[in-house]
């Protein structure tokens, strides 16, 4: 994948991660806010790295290229682009997601645990943490919980520590990425914030045991990993086209959808009100298609004149060779908390060619409830929604 990566001063990189990403494969490219601010267009890259620094996600009188950085952040995230942020980083990511960011109770520097939160339901990013560990910190600034976001740890002296958002953003306030070289670094240009207060070790005791060290390292690998391999929701773009175009073709798909021009040059060129066309990709490589139609907004006037508070999703898979790996299963869930996330939505509706009892099977295991038959052109469809309170009540259960 292509790895771009925001550093806000010279002392704070990479870390581990800079070995590990380019040993896997993946590509790296920077932008140092410090001495330049060119940023890529979000298209071009597949995941964004925010690192930390010393500075304020509120100092934007002192580096007035945090205007310019916090806007990129908001295109990448909107985009559907993986991002990752660490520390500064990750309150960068809480105000873009409109949360609040401000000074902590207490600043929290050197090995403190971190207690992974129970229930979590985004299980693979989740379960890359272990339940507790001593890892590293520094910092005195905390946010608070963006909306529709999972807090993923707390520790004593600073309760939100990272949060994932739609599988697509993770936030951590502490450091996982951290070397005995770049501590020492820290402290070498940030030693005068160590001051002895409740959470604040000496730079003797932050640089005693090495073996600390390597156990975050190796922990931050399998959450880069785990991350990476992710399926995730991105915006589909006029660069889409060449591959819609091929999936339209493979034989499942002329089967399930039928043959035909589909529109997607039109699709693609513009932002329809109402209608969220999404690429589902998996490790930086797309394998399907989810729209997310509000009715009431869409000029096709597809589903009739419905009254606001519904959502339609379609969604299927590009190639045979990934049907059967669950992808399916996980492009629903996605598109059903995105709709949800909406307070206003009160069901999410569905249609399905009447005899295509796999894909009836499919949508009933997620709860669908039949509605109605409705006849389109040559065929007949059925029609099934998912009233919010079953959504809520499945999700309490899963």
């Amino acid at each position: 994948m292509k790895i771009h990566y925001l550093q806000h001063v010279p002392f704070e990189g990479l870390g581990s991660m800079e070995l590990h990403l380019r040993a896997q494969g993946h590509s790296l490219s920077s932008t140092h806010l410090y001495r330049d601010s060119i940023l890529p267009d979000p298209g071009d890259i597949d995941w964004l790295i925010v690192l930390g620094g010393p500075m304020g996600v509120y100092d934007e009188a002192l580096y007035p290229w945090l205007k310019i950085e916090k806007r990129f952040i908001r295109e990448v995230i909107a985009a559907g682009k993986r991002v990752l942020g660490i520390c500064l980083g990750a309150q960068l990511l809480a105000e873009a997601l409109g949360a609040r960011v401000f000074r902590n109770k207490h600043q929290e520097i050197g090995w403190f645990p971190v207690q992974r939160m129970p229930g979590n339901a985004i299980a693979a990013l989740y379960a890359a943490f272990p339940p507790e560990a001593d890892v590293f910190h520094w910092h005195g600034d905390t946010f608070d919980l963006p909306a529709d976001a999972a807090l993923l740890a707390s520790s004593e002296a600073c309760r939100n520590q990272g949060f994932i958002f739609r599988n697509q953003v993770l936030a951590l306030q502490f450091h996982l990425e951290t070397t005995p070289q770049s501590a020492a670094d820290l402290i070498a240009h940030c030693g005068n914030e160590l001051d002895g207060s409740r959470y604040v070790q000496d730079a003797t005791t932050i640089l005693a045991e090495p073996l600390r060290f390597a156990t975050i390292n190796r922990i931050m690998a399998g959450v880069l990993d785990t991350f990476a391999a992710l399926l995730i929701l991105r915006r589909a773009t006029p660069a889409d086209l060449v591959i819609l175009q091929q999936w339209n073709q493979q034989p499942h798909m002329r089967a399930a959808k039928g043959v035909g021009d589909w529109g997607w040059k039109a699709e693609l060129a513009q932002q329809q009100a109402g209608r969220e066309n999404l690429i589902a990709d998996v490790a930086g490589s797309p394998i399907g298609f989810v729209q997310i139609t509000d009715p009431a907004l869409d000029d096709s006037h597809y589903w009739g004149l419905l009254e606001p508070g519904f959502r339609a999703v379609d969604l299927w898979i590009g190639k045979e060779a990934n049907v059967g790996k669950g992808y399916r299963t996980r492009m629903m869930e996605q598109a059903l908390e995105r709709s949800f996330a909406d307070p206003a939505v009160k069901a999410v509706l569905i249609d399905s060619l009447y005899d295509n009892t796999r894909a009836i099977r499919f949508y009933e295991k997620f709860g669908f409830e039949f509605v109605e038959y409705c006849p389109f052109g040559a065929d007949d469809f059925s029609v099934y929604q998912l009233p919010r309170k079953q959504y809520e009540q499945r999700k309490l259960t899963a």
